[in-house]
């Protein structure tokens, strides 16, 4: 496919479809964290990030830098379906640091400025697949150290909105990485089985 025949796809922040959405934020959202440990999500995220580097490992530059356009996948906005697995692994790196950022943040009684916006953290077509996986390994070591030592419940009251899913506190956030990460292990695992 070349740049004259790119998929027409929704424009990055479109969001989720309204049931699809309205599900996540009132049922499924406040049930996984509700639900789920920092401990949990801390396992979670490891055997994710295991999971991620193994498969990312097994293919070719070449193969790690072709997008692919799959199916939409549950949690996944139509703009971002046609990423290759390079550029999904970016993906996890900018929103992996910002949702740090968050934590720390909220962890200090300090509620960021900023919006968040699903628009801001798209990848570049142009990222370099060997760079950017060991930038994440190198990231989900920092993650995981500064989650353990982060008193998350210190300030409760104290919260950041999801683009999607409203107010979140820094518990929710920490949680929310390894959830985030499912639906693009889900993405990675699609381009891969499409990749010639």
């Amino acid at each position: 496919m070349n740049e004259t025949s790119l998929p027409k796809l929704d424009e990055p922040g479109a969001g989720l479809p309204p049931v699809e959405w309205a599900v996540a934020r009132f049922i499924l959202i406040p049930w996984y964290l509700g639900t789920t440990t920092p401990q949990h999500a801390f396992a979670e995220m490891e055997q994710q990030a295991k999971t991620i580097l193994q498969i990312a490992r097994s293919l070719s530059p070449d193969k790690l830098s072709s997008r692919i356009l799959v199916p939409r996948l549950p949690g996944l906005e139509d703009s971002s379906r046609y990423w290759s697995v390079a550029m999904t692994v970016q993906h996890l790196v900018i929103v992996n640091q910002q949702m740090m950022r968050v934590v720390i943040s909220l962890s200090n009684g300090k509620v960021p400025r900023s919006i968040a916006s699903t628009a801001a953290v798209k990848p570049s077509p142009d990222v370099v697949p060997d760079a950017i996986l060991s930038e994440y390994e190198k990231q989900l070591e920092s993650l995981l150290e500064t989650f353990r030592t982060t008193d998350t419940e210190r300030f409760p009251s104290a919260k950041y909105s999801h683009p999607w899913f409203g107010a979140l506190s820094a518990r929710d956030w920490l949680l929310f990485v390894a959830l985030h990460q499912r639906v693009h292990i889900r993405q990675i695992k699609e381009i891969v089985r499409r990749l010639d």
